[in-house]
């Protein structure tokens, strides 16, 4: 698969994945047959797959004040 349009460490690259892993970054043009995903300017984060996080909550409790007893 090639991602195209991924931020990676603030720039725009294109990101080719093999399998399980990333195999390249650069700027690639599609292979034949290749299944081509335009990132559109996003994130690419890669191990970040569980898609049930609540990274906006977890950021807001980090920065917040905490009441109540202590453990």
């Amino acid at each position: 698969m090639l991602m195209t349009r991924a931020e990676v460490d603030g720039r725009l690259v294109d990101v080719r994945v093999g399998g399980e892993a990333v195999t390249e970054l650069g700027g690639f043009s599609s292979r034949q047959g290749e299944t081509v995903l335009d990132a559109e300017g996003g994130a690419l984060l890669p191990g970040l797959h569980d898609h049930h996080v609540h990274l906006l909550s977890m950021a807001a409790a980090a920065e917040s004040v905490r009441t109540g007893h202590r453990r």
